[in-house]
């Protein structure tokens, strides 16, 4: 009987805890969409003023403005994986995608931080890297700019981030980013 009871009291906190962790990913997903929406229309509202007239200092400014809406998206973007984690529902889209345009957009995206920080930011490719790759560009856009990011911030001044891209013996595609900070 003791052991019958404690096996209700299980199940019980087993579905209280699933219980819970659907509502927080429903909530996760309601309130990332409602956030969503204003900042796409910042975003927006700021290419269309992109294409008008600007003073140098208001370019400079305004394109702060952009890069600092979409940082704000890629964190929703990573609120709603997590949530999306915690559900199991992850998805990929893998696609044919040049791997060259990819990393080159990738080092205009991170080349302004990384100069600021005062750190230079270099990519090596492996000899007979194929043009075109089929990868998930968006989420593994994601998880670069976290691993150059968080590269980027623990670098002093002075150092160098290295981002090396090739293929293994089984023809999977490698990424490694290595920096002179502090490491993990």
């Amino acid at each position: 009987h003791v052991l019958h009871t404690k096996n209700i009291h299980l199940d019980r906190a087993r579905n209280e805890a699933l219980v819970a962790t659907q509502a927080k990913s429903h909530f996760l997903a309601a309130m990332s969409h409602e956030i969503r929406t204003p900042m796409n229309g910042v975003v927006g509202m700021v290419e269309l003023m992109e294409a008008t007239e600007l003073e140098d200092h208001q370019r400079r400014m305004l394109r702060t403005v952009r890069q600092s809406a979409f940082s704000l998206l890629r964190i929703i973007d990573d609120i709603l994986d997590v949530s999306k984690a915690d559900a199991g529902q992850i998805e990929l889209h893998p696609l044919r995608t040049d791997w060259l345009d990819f990393l080159e957009s990738m080092s205009e995206a991170m080349g302004s931080y990384a100069q600021r920080n005062h750190v230079r930011l270099v990519q090596y490719f492996q000899p007979g890297m194929p043009q075109f790759v089929t990868f998930d560009p968006g989420r593994l856009r994601q998880v670069l700019i976290n691993l150059i990011g968080n590269a980027i911030k623990f670098t002093p001044a002075g150092g160098r981030i290295a981002v090396r891209s090739g293929l293994n013996n089984e023809g999977w595609l490698m990424l490694e980013v290595e920096d002179s900070g502090v490491g993990m």
